[in-house]
């Protein structure tokens, strides 16, 4: 991990910090990668020997500005790899053996809800409704998958996704799903249609620190939840997913955090 950064010299012509390891049979002695980033300057790559527990590095900038420092950006080394370091997808939630998957128990996709639950839950995962997840304290440091919009699922509204992710345009004077008049909006881009199937997992933090996943999958109106879904287990890589139908329309991945004990940003 990176500690103790600072620059050094008139103008930052140096940086300096501390790479501290651990190990249990005593200190590695490596190269490390070393990532240097400035704005509208391409990044550069160094590489210093590592053989303490505890060692001071000091860079020359060549004058610039550097707004970031990542130490082993490509992975190169065998070492723990931090959650911001890696970007957040469906895999998560499907290797999360403690998963909770909530569905609605009113709206008429809510018994369709149900099925899709059931059919992409993995072993030790748990299907409840959205009553039941109200009164649940273990909801809280769980990976969620919440399947159903405003107006069908009960949890919506306290866990409501990043609007600039996913969000909906309504008539004036409500937010009922089932009135919705056209399309979704995944990613700042308009999906027209009455038939798409979003899917999207997003990054939530504990009261202990740990990210975990939650999972938003909504059906429009005219959509059929288990025709949007059922494909999902094949696209574990992706962190969204758009279906018209059972036909993929869109899929990508947010790139990660940044947010590692291997990596300084400017503030």
């Amino acid at each position: 991990s990176l500690r103790g950064f600072e620059t050094a010299g008139g103008g930052g012509r140096r940086v300096r910090f501390y790479v501290q390891t651990a190990s249990d049979t005593g200190p590695y002695r490596f190269l490390l990668p070393i990532r240097l980033s400035a704005a509208g300057e391409p990044d550069t790559t160094v590489y210093r020997f590592i053989t303490l527990p505890f060692q001071q590095v000091s860079l020359e900038t060549g004058g610039r500005e550097v707004s970031a420092v990542e130490l082993d950006p490509g992975f190169d080394l065998f070492r723990k790899v931090y959650p911001g370091e890696m970007p957040l997808t469906l895999a998560a939630f499907f290797g999360a053996a403690d998963g909770m998957l909530i569905v609605p128990s009113r709206g008429a996709h809510a018994e369709a809800y149900r099925r899709v639950a059931e059919g992409l839950k993995t072993e030790g995962q748990e299907v409840i409704d959205d009553l039941d997840a109200q009164r649940d304290p273990r909801l809280k440091d769980r990976p969620q998958w919440l399947l159903g919009g405003p107006g069908e699922n009960r949890l919506w509204e306290s866990l409501e996704p990043d609007p600039s992710r996913l969000r909906f345009t309504f008539p004036e004077g409500g937010r009922d799903l089932a009135k919705l008049p056209d399309g979704v909006i995944l990613n700042d881009e308009r999906l027209p249609g009455r038939s798409i199937t979003v899917t999207m997992v997003l990054p939530r933090s504990t009261a202990d620190g740990k990210i975990i996943p939650t999972v938003y999958t909504v059906a429009l109106p005219g959509a059929e939840p288990v025709d949007g879904t059922r494909k999902l287990p094949h696209y574990g890589k992706y962190s969204y997913l758009a279906f018209e139908g059972d036909r993929n329309v869109r899929k990508g991945t947010y790139p990660p955090s940044g947010d590692s004990p291997m990596t300084w940003r400017a503030r």
